[in-house]
């Protein structure tokens, strides 16, 4: 978020904001926000005021595990006498002792299982829907290895209730119930041949 108020990348630009979630971010124990809230306070148009504080926040990165910015923290440094120096130096104890410890920190979410994606079937069909264990589960689209298309629901990885296929010109081949991956109800020439074999 800070990186977008930044750039003003969808959002209007506003450095203000930036600068408040870069440091939300940093007092969390975010490296990569720290170095850019160092960046963003030793702009072109930044005051020495802030140059102090802009230093601190680069050392910490690099502490951190953020060395690519070790140039940027030591010619910051050559910057900044007397004074400045010393205050640099209090920020820097001041803002270590705001970083969160790692038990402080809010959790990071578990992850979770994926519920839509894509799915290669070892036969070289592709699937494309709601997944479940990995495999496709819910409404989905496959499309066999020759250009069949097929749109419906599926469960543990195989057609299951309503679907349809078809054709690789796109007319429709069968549509209907689905049950093991095989049409078991529905419009086809098949599927009303198999309800009179079974009417009583």
């Amino acid at each position: 978020l800070g990186k977008a108020y930044a750039t003003g990348k969808g959002t209007p630009r506003n450095l203000e904001l930036a600068a408040t979630w870069y440091r939300k971010a940093a007092v969390r124990g975010n490296a990569v926000a720290m170095a850019k809230l160092g960046e963003l306070l030793s702009g072109e148009k930044s005051s020495d005021e802030v140059l102090p504080e802009a230093h601190a926040w680069f050392a910490l990165a690099v502490e951190n595990g953020e060395t690519a910015w070790t140039a940027k923290r030591d010619l910051l440094a050559k910057q900044l006498t007397g004074d400045y120096l010393e205050t640099a130096s209090a920020k820097l104890n001041e803002f270590r002792d705001e970083i969160l410890s790692a038990d402080e920190r809010r959790p990071t979410p578990p992850v979770l299982p994926r519920t839509h994606g894509e799915y290669q079937f070892p036969k070289g069909h592709r699937y494309v829907g709601g997944l479940k264990d990995g495999v496709p589960h819910g409404y989905g689209r496959l499309k066999t290895k020759d250009g069949d298309l097929f749109y419906g629901e599926f469960s543990k990885g195989t057609p299951k209730g309503y679907g349809t296929l078809f054709s690789p010109e796109g007319f429709i081949l069968f549509t209907g119930l689905w049950d093991g991956g095989k049409a078991v109800a529905g419009n086809s020439p098949q599927a009303r041949l198999r309800a009179k074999l079974n009417a009583p």
